[in-house]
């Protein structure tokens, strides 16, 4: 198998062991966290899957629309902005 450029025994971690046990720290808080909190009772009465619907959604196409259509918007606006400034004209288009 090729091997460009010889990079294939590069390891791309800084600072293993101090990553490792970053990341079993984080991941004891997180059992702990899930398990050691009293999250109360389980829900006694739960609505029918139509009621559910129909509250998702008036969620989403009530107050939450605005807001997703403004972030589309705005997204699309600066993905054209990007476009627009990274396209250089070549000396054809300037005359």
């Amino acid at each position: 198998m090729m091997d460009p450029g010889g990079l294939g025994k590069m390891d791309m971690t800084h600072q293993k062991r101090l990553s490792l046990w970053a990341g079993g720290i984080g991941l004891l808080a997180a059992l702990l966290l899930v398990w050691l909190p009293d999250w109360g009772p389980v829900a006694l009465s739960v609505p029918g899957a139509h009621e559910q619907a129909a509250d998702l959604g008036r969620e989403l196409l009530g107050r939450s629309m605005f807001i997703f259509q403004s972030a589309g918007l705005t997204i699309l606006t600066a993905m054209i902005a990007a476009t627009m400034v990274a396209i250089v004209p070549n000396a054809e288009q300037r005359k």
